[in-house]
């Protein structure tokens, strides 16, 4: 009698963690600025180094890099779709030029939501 109380309360346990989060794929684009440069095609550069730098990050390191907080991913499910590098030019009060690059990303992943029944 006492293995089949048990046996109940875990399936009712189970099904009701089960219900309480439903899963929903989210995509996002953000925009990674790097430090100003002297010339454009050194911020270019750089701009495609971070970009190889993005994808060789585990889960973990992507979702930091990304600013990505405050979600419950499933394990691998975040996956960069899309992304470019463009540069600014920008010249200060002294007129000296500076280049900064832009990484821009679209990313998508599979989270955890709650559900609010």
């Amino acid at each position: 009698m006492k293995t089949l109380m048990i046996t109940i309360l875990m399936i009712f346990s189970t099904s009701l963690f089960a219900n309480s989060y439903e899963t929903n794929t989210n995509t996002n684009t953000t925009t990674i600025k790097s430090t100003p440069t002297t010339s454009s095609t050194s911020a270019y550069k750089i701009g495609h180094d971070m970009l190889s730098s993005l994808s060789n990050k585990s889960q973990s390191e992507l979702k930091k890099a990304l600013n990505i907080h405050g979600v419950m991913i499933y394990s691998n499910s975040l996956s960069i779709d899309n992304s470019y590098v463009t540069v600014d030019e920008s010249a200060n009060s002294s007129g000296d030029i500076s280049y900064t690059a832009n990484v821009n990303v679209k990313y998508s992943y599979k989270a955890k939501d709650r559900d609010r029944d």
